[in-house]
């Protein structure tokens, strides 16, 4: 059976409502789980399909921790590195400041668009195809 995690969310009233998802991936402290989308009209919560971005929780809170950019694999490296920290960290604890500049530093290295490769020409019968790059 496949594992659920709860995720906090604040409602209009100012109160607040704890889901159950199944994340796509889950350590001890942070788990990895597309954006949700509360729908307005009856309030069912979904999942958004967004290509490449990930948003981390903190497992113990049930808070958002940040977003990533890329492939699952990239967020689950991210995850991977602090997930131990985060595990240890309990609901009120605060973290030392030198690791949360840290952790600062991880969220803006996140949520920026990872490198991608320079694509190779592609044959198509026989014909030689350069790929052309826009130009920034």
């Amino acid at each position: 059976m496949a594992r659920t995690i709860s995720i906090r969310l604040m409602t209009r009233d100012r109160g607040e409502r704890v889901i159950q998802i199944k994340p796509h991936w889950a350590g001890q402290g942070i788990a990895i789980h597309k954006p949700l989308h509360v729908d307005p009209e009856n309030g069912k919560v979904t999942f958004e399909q967004i290509q490449g971005y990930w948003r981390l929780t903190h497992i113990p809170t049930a808070l958002a921790l940040g977003s990533c950019m890329g492939s699952l694999e990239r967020a689950k490296g991210f995850a991977r590195a602090w997930d131990a920290e985060f595990a240890a960290l309990q609901p009120g604890q605060a973290m030392a400041s030198d690791r949360l500049e840290a952790w600062r530093k991880v969220l803006e290295e996140m949520v920026t668009e990872p490198p991608r490769a320079p694509r190779a020409p592609r044959e198509r019968r026989g014909a030689v195809i350069a790929v052309i790059e826009a130009e920034a």
